[in-house]
């Protein structure tokens, strides 16, 4: 039932999928995409690709930004997304898409010095007045990304998607990642994550940039506290 349901509304909301992150396919020549965390470009070139639109690829890998191609639609940028503007140590990984500043994963390699930067300094430096599109995968950083983000830059934004990493034990950030889920919430964002009990794939949709039915927005809203209850209470059975 519940997979017959997210297939209706994922229809309804033109809801797709690019290297396991949820977007809403409305893009088009001119929207912007602020991908971080951009691996060797998959995404932007998915999303420069297929919809003309102008991405950022930001990646602090030295390894992997030389593999992002730059051309008219991809901008490659070196750096590390950060809590202050200001060098940092980047400690590369046995798996590459697991590279981070926050050096607390086993099989972490030896680090290396790379840009780091606020969210906010990055936008200003590239000058990027609006985002359509911010696919966040940066390994933990996230909860620097909003922490140091004001709300007034945050509700300039469309669409978000997150691979948020409170499944990593040794970052301990389950309750910063329940926090940063519900200040978007308390600031008009709608939440999709397609009914599962994780933040592992999340989609947060600006209400006051989209126009959605009131039945479906009522309907996802709902989900989201069923889902909640599900996680505070796992051997409660609950119809839906």
């Amino acid at each position: 039932m519940l997979a017959a349901l997210r297939r209706r509304i994922e229809k309804s909301l033109k809801i797709d999928h690019e290297c396991l992150h949820t977007y809403v396919a409305d893009l088009g020549p001119g929207s912007v995409v602020v991908d971080l965390g951009a691996h060797v470009g998959q995404f932007s070139k998915a999303m420069a690709g297929r919809f003309r639109a102008t991405c950022y690829a930001v990646e602090p890998s030295p390894d992997l930004f030389r593999s992002i191609p730059s051309d008219d639609l991809i901008r490659p940028v070196q750096a590390a997304i950060a809590g202050e503007d200001g060098p940092v140590l980047f400690y590369p990984h046995d798996n590459a898409e697991s590279g981070n500043t926050l050096g607390r994963l086993p099989r972490s390699d030896a680090p290396c010095p790379v840009e780091g930067v606020r969210f906010d300094s990055l936008l200003k430096k590239l000058a990027i007045g609006r985002i359509d599109l911010l696919k966040i995968d940066i390994e933990g950083s996230e909860v620097a990304l909003f922490e140091g983000t004001d709300d007034r830059l945050l509700e300039n934004v469309r669409q978000i998607t997150v691979e948020f990493h409170d499944f990593v034990p040794e970052l301990d950030m389950a309750e910063k990642t329940r926090a940063i889920v519900h200040r978007l919430e308390s600031l008009g964002f709608l939440v999709h994550n397609h009914f599962r009990l994780n933040h592992i794939d999340m989609l947060f949709l600006n209400t006051r940039k989209f126009r959605f039915p009131f039945l479906l927005t009522a309907y996802l809203r709902w989900m989201r506290i069923y889902f909640r209850l599900r996680n505070l209470y796992p051997r409660v059975k609950t119809c839906v």
